[in-house]
């Protein structure tokens, strides 16, 4: 005969056990109608649900949200064949993408085809101008202007902004001015002055009275008779402009 359990008379009933906690969905998958749902799908290793189908292959088509993968048009916007609608957009791509990074051997020079029309307009000695002169008055770009001498201001103040600001020499230029807080006058005075004046006259074969003339011109610049663009200018145009341009020491 079985033991009798004794039950005590009065005594409360102990509470039902809680359902166990389900576990939170972290993730879903679109279905092809465009709703998510976790049909179909198993926990991976990582606790994010794994399609049953393969789950590395791309849901693009029609069915899916996206419809097509777009070709790709290159690192810095490059129009590479494709179908016919991306090609309608070239000429526009073109010409909003058009800034190239340069080598420091090449310092301005833009060889990137889709800018070929702009960096024609632009020779190599107007370009390392413009350079120097940002060296020297900063975004002041009438003196910069003037010390180019052959382009018009509108046309400084577009090259700084479409072209110049993509290159390697930009990024020269801002760390020397921002980040060292190098400044114009550095470049044309004390020793780099002294050997400027002399490379000058050796460079563009002058005599005597040009030297003096040069050295007077240092004299008043010294004193605070001369501005720096004052100063800059009279020396370009007592030895030109190139020799002013190779022979300031930006280093």
């Amino acid at each position: 005969m079985a033991p009798r359990t004794e039950t005590t008379e009065g005594a409360p009933d102990s509470p039902p056990a809680s359902p166990a906690p389900q576990q939170q969905q972290r993730g879903f998958l679109l279905s092809p109608n465009g709703k998510g749902g976790a049909s179909g799908t198993k926990a991976g290793a990582n606790g994010l649900p794994v399609s049953d189908r393969d789950s590395t292959s791309s849901r693009v088509g029609p069915e899916y949200q996206c419809s097509h993968i777009p070709a790709y048009r290159g690192r810095w916007c490059e129009q590479t064949p494709g179908d016919d609608d991306d090609a309608k957009d070239s000429e526009a791509l073109h010409t909003h993408c058009s800034a190239r990074l340069v080598s420091d051997a090449e310092l301005l020079s833009l060889e990137n085809g889709s800018n070929k029309k702009r960096s024609k307009a632009w020779t190599q000695g107007e370009q390392e101008a413009f350079y120097l002169g940002l060296h020297l008055f900063g975004k002041e770009f009438r003196s910069v202007q003037k010390l180019v001498a052959t382009k018009p201001i509108a046309a400084i103040v577009q090259y700084y902004y479409d072209d110049f600001k993509y290159t390697t020499a930009y990024r020269r230029w801002r760390e020397a001015s921002v980040k060292w807080g190098i400044k114009g006058e550095q470049f044309v005075c004390g020793r780099k002055q002294s050997k400027l004046l002399q490379g000058l006259v050796a460079r563009a074969g002058l005599g005597k009275r040009q030297s003096d003339k040069l050295q007077s011109f240092a004299r008043e610049w010294n004193e605070g008779s001369l501005s720096l663009e004052q100063f800059v200018l009279k020396v370009a145009d007592a030895a030109g402009r190139d020799t002013l341009v190779q022979e300031v020491d930006l280093s």
